[in-house]
């Protein structure tokens, strides 16, 4: 199985699964003997933290200090309770896939420090290709592909 495969396999059990789903299905890409447990977990691990920056970075995309008053002058309203509801949403997964990763033997509990950046990053690999995804993602268009 290929690195990208497992990382979207990984990511479809964290978004995709309800929580009670997610360790039945992490034991079934476990069983699969074609991708050592390492490299599942070193992907879990990076799974996790990308979802965690998403969810920061959603979360700082409103300013903090932007008042519902002005949002709804601005015509952003339903804009920011939805970018809002959407990082608390990545959270959450995150947090579920992580106790689920627990639960299944991959993580050691308390393995992800999430509290702070750094240990958000600790043992996370982030590729130029994941950062021009980022960049897609948050500001759309093209012009973020190829390096660009």
């Amino acid at each position: 199985m290929s690195t990208q495969s497992l990382t979207d396999d990984l990511l479809s059990i964290a978004c995709a699964s309800r929580p009670g789903e997610m360790r039945k299905r992490l034991d079934g890409l476990l069983s699969d003997a074609s991708t050592p447990r390492e490299t599942v977990a070193s992907e879990t691990r990076r799974v996790i933290g990308l979802l965690r920056l998403q969810a920061k970075s959603m979360e700082q995309m409103p300013p903090a200090n932007l008042t519902d008053d002005d949002a709804a002058r601005l015509g952003l309203r339903d804009w920011v309770a939805s970018t809002r509801a959407r990082a608390a949403e990545l959270r959450t997964e995150a947090d579920e896939f992580e106790r689920a990763a627990v639960a299944a033997g991959l993580l050691a509990e308390g393995d992800m420090e999430h509290w702070s950046a750094r240990g958000l990053l600790r043992g996370v690999e982030v590729s130029e290709e994941d950062i021009a995804d980022a960049k897609r993602s948050l500001f759309g268009g093209s012009e973020y592909d190829n390096g660009a």
